[in-house]
């Protein structure tokens, strides 16, 4: 179903001064707490715990972020009912787990004096059960780190010890969490504000939840949701569902459990037809499933499309959760409506970027400078000032105080936004306005070169040929558009004197920019220009020739080029794969690889032997020559059997089976746009369309139509005609342009030159020697035309001498009838002498014959 009528919003909530102080104080605290994390595994001899530290600390601050938006949606929620609207919002987790774990086992009645902290519960759980609070007795299990230890209080037989300094620590962050001021849990207290469990339908998976014990009272109890005298969870569900549609209830919360099945939209066969109001309070990990939860709200039969609402934080870190839902939702609408806006309505370009190779680009540049800054502070002043640097701004020192409590070692955004949650708030700001600033930096160096791709990834090679004439998968009968597969050959090689090419002309274009290395570094330096504290040295290669510093499986050694773009970043080329859509940092080229020098003769022997062996058929290397298929052309109709084909093929890999769309130049400078297939299944596409063809050629050949029906010429005259207005409705000739009378009426004065005596003599019957009065032709110039004796006989008026006839009354019927030489028309005696006078008197003067035509 579209999304025809359906209106979007993004509303983005603004932290208060009293939530941004409970922020600050559970960032510090968690930072604090992987310090202390890192030195009980250390003194308790385990294994590291951080990849559970980690995942905890995700789930925290979600919960925090969430609790941030409750007070905003409770307040919308108001206003919407007060303005007619029946309100649903949509959450994805309801934190069950933590409330069983804070009333145990208990049953209903448990009273307690507040709501049930889920970002508490998920604290207290970690240090529980994921803090060590014994040691090993086995000196030799230790990690080399902990020599410090004091081993003369181990006993003799190995085996785990109780360790009185971490049970200390683990009481000692129970006590600090206990005390800690957190946020309660986000779906009880919106059941809460919106009135109670009377007003509020809830449709989720929990089986209990905690609620106030009356409405005066300030104390809470567990109770379980059994509360209609059915047993299970889902018939719960329906039966809240029928209040909400019955109009007993405005308000219906649903959670991930919820949204399959349940139909809430305003359905005209239901009493609650109110439009709805779709609360979007926690963005789920995958978009997919925001798409099955809006469309509980949406569906066929519905009195009106419902509103959204998206919300949001101003928490720079909440963008991680947005990004991948926003993108996949403009994918979605490029696919169904052909807008990339057009599934949210609203513009999300801030975040549908950030998990794409730009945002990755972005992030080296952040990482760069936040390592430069760190180490320019952990240096003594003195050193600063003697080698001449200047102290880090601002902003790259907040960079640098992020990358400590993130402890980032490496470009993934996606963990960059996890662990940027752990931060203050305003340093999650700063940081994630210079990666904004970054990021737009990068795409516009992109777009200015050409070379920014939005979903379409494009086919680098040095050479790309046809194998064969495209072949025509499917044409449609109507439009005629056809579905071309072509193959494609590429050579993704390049030799060593195409790559000495590049490099000299990279460092011809950067010359003057900086100090070259390559004119003052000898073999023997290449080692110790990585270890050089001169950052503006070794910064200033435009190109490097490059050895990896571990050798590839089978002990062999790989070499390629590095060529500097003008953001600062590298981009790879390889003797037998090309240029890389990867790009690395200085920093990533320095850990992996080392510098060759580009006059040195082994670089050109090694980079040659990979060039010549990597076109082999049977060779070890990523071979240089690829055999591609791209279906191009109208595509729809071949998408769904493809990419149900694919799904069958057991033995593809994940790049195969993701049918990406892609960009290829051929050597002739024509482009072709499509979608990338394996070469393998191309003659079972083939064999699949034409089924699928017969198929549709039988379906036609089977079904009977009526003839055509021959057009009728009088229809399409009297279609032609021009339309009939009442000053020329009862006239039997075609109309002429400005007449108020018939054209079969006769104009005395449009006679035949030898007719004029006879009319002057007075005789009203026409002397049969005589030719016949002549009829005035339609389409004669109307200059010439002059009003047609109407209301008098035709041989009678003032210039005969005779008495004129008397009018013809208005209920005659010859007004009925068209006029002819003896019959009259609407027309007295006064009104034609006065158009016979104006007439003459314009014979005689310069008054155009259109004047008189206005006149009369």
């Amino acid at each position: 179903m579209s999304w025809t009528g359906a209106e979007f919003a993004n509303e983005t909530v603004n932290l208060s001064p009293e939530f941004l102080s409970i922020y600050d104080q559970a960032a510090d605290f968690m930072s604090r707490l992987r310090k202390e994390v890192i030195h009980a595994t250390m003194v308790a001899g385990v294994k590291s715990i951080l990849k559970l530290y980690w995942s905890m600390h995700i789930r925290f601050f979600k919960e925090l972020c969430i609790a941030a938006k409750v007070d905003a949606v409770v307040e919308m929620t108001k206003e919407a009912l007060n303005d007619g609207y029946a309100v649903v919002i949509g959450m994805q987790t309801t934190g069950e787990a933590s409330i069983e774990r804070a009333v145990g086992n208990a049953d209903e009645c448990m009273c307690m004096p507040h709501l049930v902290s889920n970002a508490r519960e998920i604290l207290l759980h970690f240090i529980r059960n994921h803090i060590p609070t014994t040691r090993t007795t086995d000196p030799l299990a230790l990690d080399d780190t902990s020599d410090s230890l004091d081993f003369s209080d181990f006993p003799e037989e190995e085996g785990e010890v109780e360790c009185t300094e971490l049970v200390n620590l683990q009481q000692q962050l129970l006590e600090e969490v206990k005390a800690m001021e957190l946020p309660a849990s986000a779906l009880d207290a919106l059941v809460d504000r919106l009135g109670g469990p009377k007003s509020v339908a809830e449709m989720t998976g929990r089986k209990g939840r905690v609620v106030r014990i009356s409405p005066d009272s300030s104390e809470f109890m567990y109770q379980l949701r059994h509360s209609y005298d059915v047993d299970d969870l889902d018939n719960v569900n329906v039966q809240e569902k029928k209040f909400f549609m019955a109009g007993t209830k405005n308000v219906a919360i649903i959670s991930d459990a919820a949204s399959t099945g349940i139909s809430l939209h305003s359905d005209v066969r239901f009493k609650n037809t109110r439009r709805r109001l779709h609360i979007t309070l926690e963005l789920p990990w995958s978009a997919d499933k925001a798409i099955q939860q809006l469309g509980r709200s949406h569906r066929s039969n519905q009195a009106s499309p419902p509103v959204y609402r998206l919300v949001t934080t101003d928490l720079g870190g909440e963008k991680r959760f947005a990004s991948s839902v926003a993108r996949r939702l403009m994918q979605l609408g490029a696919l169904t409506r052909g807008d990339r806006r057009a599934a949210i309505g609203g513009d999300w370009s801030d975040v549908n970027q950030l998990e794409t190779k730009y945002g990755v680009s972005a992030l080296k540049e952040l990482s760069t400078r936040a390592n430069d800054a760190s180490r320019i502070l952990s240096m003594d002043p003195y050193v600063l000032s003697t080698r001449g640097h200047s102290m880090p701004s601002e902003e790259d020192e907040t960079l640098a105080e992020a990358w400590e409590v993130m402890d980032l070692t490496d470009t993934s955004v996606k963990r960059f936004l996890n662990r940027l949650l752990g931060c203050r708030v305003s340093v999650q700001n700063t940081v994630f306005a210079a990666f904004s600033n970054a990021l737009d930096n990068v795409i516009k160096v992109a777009k200015a070169d050409g070379e920014f791709e939005e979903g379409v990834s494009q086919l680098l090679a040095s050479s790309v040929e046809l194998v064969e004439e495209p072949i025509c998968l499917y044409e449609d009968a109507i439009t005629k558009s056809r579905s071309l597969m072509y193959r494609i050959l590429t050579d993704r090689g390049v030799s060593f004197d195409q790559a000495l090419s590049l490099y000299l002309e990279r460092i011809a274009e950067t010359e003057g920019m900086g100090p070259d290395p390559a004119a003052t570094l000898t073999s023997g330096e290449q080692e110790s220009l990585y270890d050089s504290q001169r950052p503006e040295v070794s910064r200033a290669w435009a190109a490097m020739f490059l050895e990896n510093k571990r050798p590839l499986p089978g002990n062999q050694r790989m070499f390629c080029l590095a060529v500097k773009k003008s953001d600062g970043l590298y981009y790879m080329v390889r003797p037998n794969t090309g240029r890389s859509n990867i790009e690395k940092s200085f920093d990533d080229i320095r850990r992996t690889y080392k510098v060759y020098l580009p006059e040195e003769r082994e670089l050109r022997r090694q980079w040659t032997r990979i060039y010549d062996d990597s076109a082999l058929p049977n060779t070890k290397l990523f071979p240089r020559h690829l055999d591609l298929v791209i279906i191009a052309g109208s595509i729809l109709p071949v998408w769904k059997p493809a990419h149900d084909l694919v799904v069958r093929t057991p033995h593809l890999t994940k790049k195969e089976r993701s049918l990406r769309m892609c960009r290829v130049t051929l050597n002739d400078s024509t482009p072709i746009v499509g979608i990338q297939f394996p070469p393998t299944l191309c003659d079972d596409l083939r064999r699949v369309m034409e089924t699928e063809k017969a198929g549709k050629d039988a379906l036609l050949s089977s079904r009977t139509f009526e003839e055509i029906t021959p057009i009728d010429p009088a229809a399409v005259s009297a279609a032609a005609a021009a339309p009939r207005k009442i000053t020329s409705y009862f006239s039997t000739g075609p109309r002429v342009r400005g007449s108020l009378w018939s054209v079969a009426s006769l104009d005395t004065e449009n006679l035949a030159p030898e007719d004029t005596a006879a009319e002057h003599s007075g005789s009203t019957q026409p002397d049969e020697d005589q030719p016949a009065k002549r009829r005035r032709v339609p389409g004669e110039d109307f200059a010439e035309d002059k009003p047609p004796s109407i209301l008098l006989d035709q041989d009678a008026g003032p210039e005969s001498g005779e008495a004129p006839a008397k009018p013809t009354p208005l209920h005659s019927p010859n007004m009925f009838r068209a006029a002819t030489p003896k019959e009259g028309s609407l027309m007295n005696e006064s009104t034609w002498n006065g158009r016979r006078q104006r007439r003459k008197r314009a014979s005689s003067s310069s008054v155009s014959s259109e004047v008189i035509e206005i006149l009369d």
